[in-house]
């Protein structure tokens, strides 16, 4: 092959070759370059080669050490390599212009730097020495990094990455995608003992799930530009405290699952979401403000509410009818309170009132009940003894008629009181009154 520069077909290296590989004079392979279970193979050398544009594979080479590859690549795998250490892609090689998929398993490689035009899939995982991965790729249609190094997990980060359509994140130790915008379905950030804090800060849409689960010391979650996502999962993270600047959030497709020790969760845009379940150990966590989602249909079909410093609040199956017809019930009903509150309160102030007013006329009415008209008495008033039960009475006058004694208390007249005359008869036979019906009779 010294003289052939490109070379149409397939290429691959026997199970018996003990040489290193050197291709210097290949230019390019229109097909697939494979070294699969190759034991005695230790140097492969494609550094010179530009293109190939089947797949390459590296695999099942447990001596291979040192490993270099072209700029333009369709599909590659480097699986199985247990002392390789050094990457075979590097930006020191002018990085990659094109690759449609890398694997990379159970290799001993200790760090991965590269760029590349947009790649349909980039899977890293069980590199037991990964301390480090950096790439410079525009969109990526699936993205797995996982299981690497689980003594000293690796920071992994994405530069210029608009677009991913599949992310799963296990065993990192940090995260930074500072231009991910997009992810169209499944971001999911799971068993990663190491990972402190998650911060995607322009990311806006999910279009499936968001799952973030089982991450140990991660302790807080911030997503500041997410709008919407298909479902929305946190759960068993012990360390979480604070799920915030979410406040962008508006529409959750399907379901919204938190769970943990999380001691404030915060959705002020959320305006649609088919169901909503919180759960916090936190004994300052308040369900008042999820409670109010519900009851303005904002959560659709389920809504359930607990922790330490609230009751259990949860409700299914309604229709939107049924919710619409509560929520009005609701408002109704704070106003006939707010009614009945007035009312009550009225009705005792005029109480009030009366009692007042009643208070102040019982003096003058007693008084007129005490006083014989001026007319009866030629002039003179007198006053009523109030009624004690011993007054004399008249009898019939078949019985005769028994004198009253005789008057001699003061009397009360229009200009004062004046004392009675003491040789003047004022008992009942005197009276003109009295004498006039004796003569009627």
């Amino acid at each position: 092959m010294a003289s052939c520069t490109t070379f149409s077909g397939s290429i691959a290296i026997a199970t018996e070759t003990t040489d290193d590989i050197r291709m210097e004079e290949l230019d390019a392979v229109l097909g697939n370059f494979v070294a699969i279970d190759v034991p005695g193979l230790k140097s492969l050398n494609l550094s010179s080669v530009w293109a190939i544009t089947g797949a390459l594979r590296v695999e099942r080479n447990e001596n291979l050490q040192n490993l270099t590859v072209p700029n333009d690549l369709g599909n590659v795998s480097f699986i199985s390599l247990p002392a390789l250490e050094g990457p075979p892609i590097d930006d020191d090689y002018y990085g990659l212009y094109a690759i449609d998929s890398l694997e990379i398993h159970n290799t001993s490689i200790r760090s991965l730097s590269f760029t590349s035009s947009d790649m349909v899939s980039l899977n890293i995982s069980n590199n037991d020495a990964m301390s480090e991965i950096t790439v410079l790729i525009p969109s990526i249609k699936s993205l797995t990094i996982a299981g690497n190094n689980v003594y000293s997990p690796p920071d992994v980060t994405l530069n210029l990455c608009k677009n991913i359509s599949n992310v799963l994140l296990r065993n990192v130790y940090t995260c930074a995608a500072p231009d991910l915008n997009f992810v169209q379905e499944s971001l999911i950030i799971e068993e990663n003992p190491g990972l402190t804090h998650i911060y995607f800060e322009s990311l806006y849409t999910v279009q499936s799930s968001i799952v973030i689960a089982n991450n140990t010391d991660l302790s807080y979650i911030i997503l500041p530009s997410l709008e919407s996502a298909g479902s929305l999962s946190i759960r068993d993270n012990p360390k979480v405290m604070v799920v915030d600047l979410i406040d962008k959030l508006a529409v959750v497709r399907e379901s919204v699952n938190i769970s943990g020790n999380m001691g404030n969760v915060s959705f002020p845009e959320l305006k649609d979401a088919a169901s909503l379940s919180i759960s916090s150990d936190n004994s300052t966590f308040d369900c008042s403000d999820f409670a109010a989602l519900w009851t303005q249909i904002v959560v659709e079909n389920y809504y359930d509410c607990q922790g330490d410093h609230f009751d259990r609040v949860s409700i299914s199956g309604l229709a939107t009818e049924e919710k619409t017809g509560i929520g009005v019930g609701v408002g109704v009903g704070t106003i006939l309170i707010c009614v009945g509150i007035g009312l009550i309160s009225y009705r005792r102030r005029r109480q009030k009132r009366r009692k007042a007013t009643t208070s102040e006329e019982e003096p003058a009415k007693v008084l007129e009940s005490l006083v014989i008209p001026l007319a009866e008495l030629g002039g003179v008033v007198h006053r009523k003894e109030m009624p004690t039960g011993k007054e004399a009475a008249e009898l019939p006058d078949h019985h005769g008629m028994s004198e009253a004694e005789a008057v001699t208390e003061p009397l009360m007249s229009v200009g004062g009181t004046h004392e009675l005359e003491a040789d003047t008869d004022y008992t009942r036979a005197s009276s003109p009154r009295l004498k006039s019906m004796r003569e009627h009779n």
